[in-house]
């Protein structure tokens, strides 16, 4: 169990994905590469009914920018591998929201150019705004 099922609960993370529409699905994305497995875990996912997939990312402590490059990186591997990504909802504590828009938004400037792909749409939503 991911620390946002621990922290949030599954009900939550349930009532984020159905409220898009998006049926759950387990938030793991795996590549072969070179033989090797590469795997990309999510705090949760599902499926929207055009097939294209919405990822949740939980950052409920500190906000480290060596962290959510981590999760930004991997989303621009998922773009350039074709994967259909439609959206990533980041979840916060509303102390730490603004900060962690500004590490992604700047990740997501680096990163999208050297992908040269449209970058998924962001949304950020406070663990306040889920209860």
């Amino acid at each position: 169990m991911s620390s946002f099922a621990r922290e949030l609960g599954r009900t939550r993370s349930l009532r984020i994905l159905r409220g898009r529409k998006a049926r759950p699905i387990r938030p793991t994305v795996t590549y072969r590469v070179r033989g090797w497995k590469v795997r990309f875990d999510w705090d949760a996912a599902g499926v929207l009914p055009d097939g294209s997939i919405v990822l949740v990312e939980a950052e409920l402590g500190q906000i480290q920018d060596w962290h959510i490059q981590m999760h930004v990186t991997r989303l621009a591997v998922m773009v350039a591998k074709k994967t259909k990504v439609d959206q990533l909802i980041w979840v916060t504590r509303a102390g730490t929201q603004n900060k962690l828009k500004n590490v992604v938004q700047t990740w997501l400037l680096m990163l999208g150019s050297a992908v040269n792909a449209a970058i998924p749409r962001m949304e950020y939503l406070t663990v306040e705004q889920l209860d």
